[in-house]
């Protein structure tokens, strides 16, 4: 074979031996990040359910809170607890538990102090200074009252201060049986407290 019509074929051959091989992959883009599975973060602990069986009431509480009797100052004749939280690094108590028989108006002014005016709107009567409104609350089969008052709070360096504080009293009801709510005018006031106490369930009568 002439030595022009070998390069020819041998050229075509070549030729054919590419074309048949699949085309190589191209090379990673090294500004393209390679894709990885996220693995599922865990997010806020739910707050748990905690029947206070002689309150007759459950709660949702947070991890970080606890329940503890009521003493000293807390300290009541009727069925109570106390919530505590985390406060500078302490465990102090946040807001107090009572148990009344009664509907809930009828709590709300031998226990909180509230008082229909001559308007029909009901005030605080306890603590110092002008009379607060009282508000009106709902939550899951209850219905029920609160306001805050100025009260006074003590403290272990300055001593007594009469106006020093805020206190919230709440009063929550199913119309048979009501739970007196009640804070220290320091703690109590922040969203996880209330997020607590909307939480509040009756629990059924056996």
């Amino acid at each position: 074979m002439p030595r022009l019509e070998s390069l020819t074929v041998l050229g075509l051959v070549a030729a054919g031996l590419v074309g048949c091989n699949p085309p190589a992959d191209p090379p990673a883009d090294p500004a393209t990040p390679a894709t990885v599975d996220a693995e599922p973060s865990a997010g806020p602990s739910q707050p748990s359910a905690y029947e206070a069986r002689t309150l007759g009431i459950s709660l949702a509480l947070p991890a970080d809170r606890s329940v503890g009797e009521c003493t000293g100052d807390w300290q009541s004749d009727r069925p109570c607890l106390t919530v505590l939280g985390p406060v500078q690094g302490q465990q102090v108590v946040l807001f107090s538990l009572q148990a009344y028989e009664g509907a809930l108006e009828a709590v709300a002014r031998d226990q909180a102090g509230f008082e229909p005016g001559p308007d029909g709107r009901w005030m605080t009567t306890f603590g110092r200074f002008q009379p607060n409104e009282v508000e009106r609350i709902t939550g899951p089969g209850w219905t029920g009252m609160r306001a805050t008052t100025t009260c006074g709070i003590s403290d272990a360096e300055t001593g007594f201060h009469a106006a020093g504080g805020e206190c919230l009293s709440q009063v929550v009801s199913n119309g048979e049986q009501s739970i007196l709510v009640q804070t220290d005018g320091r703690h109590g006031l922040d969203d996880d407290t209330a997020a607590i106490l909307s939480s509040i369930r009756f629990m059924a009568v056996p």
